[in-house]
């Protein structure tokens, strides 16, 4: 098969939206979207987001809009503008969502490094603290113990998902989960007059 052929075949792929065409897409042009989003990125944003980040959102964008017909490719020189032009749309958009109000990065920094010089924990709120976590995490598998020490080490959910080799998915679920048994223990306490 010729190179104008592999060319055709891959386009009607991507122009389809087929899963095939996607991980050709991916394979072939993830590493120069990461460099793009990481060249576009200040230093403060990547700190909360990664150019991987960035590249997934856009590979997601691009195969939503080609599955309902909206593009339709005749050569890679016209992919690859899409897919530069909507990384660079995303960077601005992530990077105005971050600048948005109280939720500058540098406030934030500001905030966080107000809390490590706060007063430190009394011994009874330190107690409090260690039985509502073995109360969050009565029944629950290691896994959930191993995850709440790496949040409280700072680790992203990636980090996370990486070190227990699984799904950044899953390690979403899991601290969903972990949410949600806090907020219950939280209201129950409420509830019953311990404010």
């Amino acid at each position: 098969m010729s190179e104008g052929q592999s060319d055709s075949s891959f386009l009607r792929r991507v122009n389809a939206a087929t899963e095939s065409g996607a991980e050709q897409v991916d394979r072939e042009f993830r590493p120069q979207l990461e460099a793009l989003a990481a060249r576009g990125m200040d230093r403060r944003l990547s700190r909360r987001e990664s150019p991987e980040d960035v590249v997934q959102s856009v590979l997601r964008t691009v195969f939503r809009h080609a599955a309902q017909g909206e593009y339709q490719f005749e050569h890679r020189a016209e992919l690859w503008r899409l897919l530069e032009t909507v990384t660079r749309h995303k960077i601005l958009k992530h990077a105005e969502y971050h600048r948005a109000q109280k939720r500058t990065p540098a406030a934030e920094e500001e905030r966080d490094a107000d809390a490590l010089f706060a007063h430190a924990p009394t011994p009874d709120q330190e107690a409090v603290a260690k039985d509502l976590v073995a109360k969050i995490l009565e029944d629950l598998d290691q896994t959930y113990s191993e995850i709440l020490s790496l949040l409280e080490e700072g680790h992203s959910e990636r980090a996370i998902a990486k070190q227990l080799g699984c799904t950044r998915r899953a390690v979403t679920t899991k601290i969903d989960r972990l949410r949600k048994r806090l907020e219950k223990l939280l209201k129950d306490d409420t509830d019953g007059g311990l404010e």
